[in-house]
């Protein structure tokens, strides 16, 4: 019986060292295996030593600690430790099927504003701003590289790791390897003041839409002092619309005169950008930029000449009365609706019965109303003294401009003490 129990006794240890072996990375190798001669090579490369096992290679290059190990059969592992300039936790990683579904439902990574990158790498940190800065071509261009090479790659806040296989490399690849990782490392590692890698960025990257990323960090971030002024004026003369019309966005009255410019010199924009500029003209109130917008609007459907009755409407001017009484003669009822709220701020008395008698043959219920609004706003803006005029409540058959004998609403009206005064 006691030498069953020892037999039993040492199976239980090989199940259990075998069980160890297979849920563990630690493999144990022949120090004449095919992994062991490659790592002793490629370290003889880089003047380094391998553990006593064969299977790890501590070294310094630039610097920059690193760790070379064989993983499993075939594959190596790389780490080059770092700390990132950066507050807080930062990974970069490649993209995959479950990171591209969150980001296209909301719930994804920062974008830099590089496809290239964008469409590849996830990029989560909680600090955007100092990302974006340290994110710049020559970094974006070495991570994506980087990756392209490996079976696994990251980039964390303490490190770059690197999975590869070795079946078709030889040492002075690995070495390359190592050294381009150390490179990657030593660039993102560069400390400098993070708002001038924005306005380095801003005016230099080779991408419309990260330098547009990183104006926009500027302005959420830093007040507009001389060298960040001077960086928005830059952006005026961009070659991409987008950037121009972000620069203006955050200029006044200069940044609007330059969408003006844009629209005046008849510039191929797509209608995007034309909303855009449309959209900050309203925001912004300039009014100034009326007469190119009445051109715009003669030309464009209907989203763009809707987007322009905003802006009309915004402004106020009694000089738009004329244009927006002569474009009622439409059929399209979205546009009707804002020619009257337009006409609500814009017109004068003399616009009334010009909308008193559409409004009579309308047969929208809410079109309507926006009539009635119109001339409503119109009577409240002149005072009771020009108030007279007025439009009944119409149903389906009534609503027909008529003389009043009392005051009260009622058509295209007068009131009997007005009629006694004329």
């Amino acid at each position: 019986m006691e030498f069953i129990g020892v037999i039993a006794v040492f199976v239980g240890m090989l199940v259990v060292a075998n069980f160890k072996k297979i849920f563990s990375n630690d493999i144990d190798y022949d120090l004449n295996s095919a992994e062991v001669k490659l790592l002793k090579k490629t370290c003889k490369v880089l003047n380094l030593t391998t553990s006593r096992d064969g299977t790890e290679s501590y070294g310094t290059i630039d610097q920059h600690r690193f760790l070379l190990k064989i993983e499993s059969e075939s594959i190596f592992s790389l780490f080059v430790y770092h700390e990132l300039p950066v507050e807080g936790q930062v990974t970069i990683r490649r993209e995959n099927l479950s990171s591209k579904i969150k980001r296209n439902i909301g719930k994804g990574d920062i974008l830099i504003g590089d496809s290239s990158f964008d469409d590849v790498m996830l990029l989560r940190s909680e600090n955007a701003v100092e990302v974006t800065a340290l994110l710049n071509s020559k970094n974006r261009i070495m991570i994506t590289e980087l990756s392209e090479d490996t079976g696994s790659f990251s980039v964390s806040s303490e490190g770059i790791k690197a999975n590869f296989d070795v079946i078709k490399f030889h040492p002075n690849m690995i070495s390359r390897f190592v050294k381009d990782m150390i490179a990657a490392s030593k660039s993102l590692c560069q400390k400098s003041d993070i708002r001038n890698m924005l306005i380095k960025n801003t005016l230099s990257d080779p991408e419309p839409g990260v330098r547009i990323n990183n104006l926009r960090m500027l302005a959420l971030h830093y007040s507009l002092e001389q060298d960040l002024v001077y960086a928005v004026l830059e952006s005026l003369k961009d070659f991409s619309m987008d950037m121009q019309v972000e620069a203006a966005s955050l200029l006044q009255e200069e940044g609007m005169e330059h969408l003006v410019g844009i629209l005046k010199r008849n510039e191929k924009t797509s209608d995007t950008i034309l909303l855009k500029i449309i959209e900050l003209i309203h925001e912004n109130c300039y009014s100034k930029g009326a007469e190119v917008l009445k051109e715009i609007y003669n030309i464009k459907g209907q989203e763009i000449r809707i987007a322009v009755l905003k802006a009309f409407e915004t402004f106020g001017e009694t000089a738009l009365a004329p244009f927006l009484a002569e474009r009622l003669n439409v059929q399209d009822n979205a546009l009707l609706v804002s020619l009257f709220r337009a006409l609500g701020t814009c017109g004068t008395v003399n616009e009334i019965e010009r909308i008193g008698g559409l409004a009579k043959i309308i047969g929208h219920a809410n079109v309507r109303k926006e009539a009635r609004k119109a001339i409503a706003l119109i009577q409240d803006r002149y005072g009771v003294d020009k108030g007279w005029l007025s439009v009944a409540e119409y149903t389906e058959t009534d609503g027909a401009l008529s003389m009043a004998n009392e005051d009260a609403e009622g058509g295209l009206s007068f009131t009997k003490e007005k009629n006694n005064q004329k």
